[in-house]
């Protein structure tokens, strides 16, 4: 994705509104797109040591160049270089999307989360639908800032359908802010026999009111799943049970089983 993104900045021109382009302009560019093109190749050394020749060589480094070197150094998982060249052009207020990404990237490989979340949400800013959307959205979603990690990661998740992992986590902050037919539709086509889609796809007839429906999709997930996912299932499954005005086995699956969970502690107690 980071060499895709940079290499996107080799289509704008290497001067603005120049009358002509100078021979050092044209042979710089021509370095540009044959380093390009080696790295597309999967020649990323030779792709790299052509840039840092032309850097070598003197003069004004064109920022595509710079763009596209950075990316290349941290496709090569040497994110001190990339950062190195790429956080001079970030932090320029003009700086281009795919730079900030890049940079952000090389910055969280360093550890340095503070700079990577400026860069990052300043590369979403400027291109709304772009991986650093994504991004930003799992990092909303993780602090716990649902609303606005929904904002980004829908729109995205419904853009990019075969991105899986964005559509589930759409799909559970749609349940959390109680849009059972949003997060039916962000779970269209995927594979409904994955106990976590099943387990979203009860908790979507849970807020519909059907529990009959919920526990038909939530007890053979019940029966059969990872450890990790056993106390949101158990959850699941008790509201669904208590639709279905069936408490007793909500008594049957809580009891002993509640761990820390208050809601399932509340569960167990209505039944």
């Amino acid at each position: 994705t980071s060499l895709v993104l940079a290499a996107a900045l080799l289509a704008s021109p290497l001067t603005a509104q120049a009358p002509a382009p100078s021979s050092t302009n044209q042979s710089a560019n021509q370095v540009i797109q044959d380093a390009a093109k080696m790295a597309n190749a999967g020649n990323v050394a030779a792709a790299i040591k052509k840039l840092e020749d032309l850097r070598k060589a003197g003069g004004i480094t064109p920022q595509p160049a710079l763009a596209l070197l950075g990316a290349l150094y941290l496709q090569t998982n040497r994110p001190q270089d990339a950062l190195a060249v790429l956080k001079p052009l970030a932090d320029a207020e003009t700086a281009d999307p795919a730079v900030l990404y890049n940079a952000g990237r090389a910055a969280r490989a360093l550890k340095q989360n503070d700079l990577w979340l400026s860069y990052l949400s300043r590369a979403a800013q400027k291109a709304p639908g772009s991986p650093a959307t994504r991004d930003l959205g799992f990092v909303f979603m993780s602090q716990g800032q649902v609303v606005e990690s929904y904002a980004l990661l829908r729109p995205w998740a419904l853009q990019n359908p075969k991105d899986g992992e964005a559509r589930i986590a759409a799909a559970s902050l749609a349940l959390q802010l109680e849009r059972p037919k949003e997060a039916e539709e962000l779970l269209l086509n995927l594979p409904q026999g994955d106990p976590a889609i099943r387990l979203l796809r009860g908790r979507i007839q849970v807020q519909k009111g059907d529990g009959p429906g919920a526990l038909a999709l939530l007890e053979p997930v019940l029966a059969k799943h990872p450890p990790a996912m056993d106390l949101e299932v158990r959850r699941a499954t008790a509201e669904a049970y208590l639709l279905a005005n069936r408490p007793a086995d909500v008594v049957k699956i809580l009891t002993g089983k509640t761990g820390p969970s208050p809601a399932l502690v509340l569960l167990l107690g209505r039944a």
